[in-house]
């Protein structure tokens, strides 16, 4: 039997897309971590475009990589797709702080 997966990359954006999913911000800081010296952010930036989504989670992905340490090139890569709009980083956070590099709200805990 042949069960297709994705890759590192295309969870990690699933992953953003809906952080419950994958257990909360929490374990997506840590898989953002784990990744970081294997994921290709080039790899990252052609499924985003090929995705095409309509709300901006290329800004939450980049907050996550400058969160766990990503290098400034692999961030530039991601700040190229455009930084364009104010974004949450999840559903239902209450009384937020603002990044305002990837104009991303985040928890106070973050």
């Amino acid at each position: 039997m042949v069960v297709p997966v994705t890759d590192v990359e295309r969870t990690l954006i699933d992953a953003v897309v809906r952080p419950a999913y994958s257990g909360g911000l929490e374990n997506l800081l840590q898989a953002f971590s784990q990744a970081r010296e294997s994921v290709s952010v080039n790899r990252v930036r052609a499924y985003l475009k090929q995705l095409a989504h309509a709300y901006p989670y290329h800004q939450a992905i980049g907050f996550m990589m400058e969160r766990t340490g990503y290098d400034a090139s692999s961030l530039d890569r991601i700040r190229g797709l455009g930084i364009d709009y104010d974004f949450y980083l999840d559903y239902g956070i209450e009384d937020p702080l603002f990044d305002p590099n990837w104009r991303v709200y985040y928890p106070r805990w973050l």
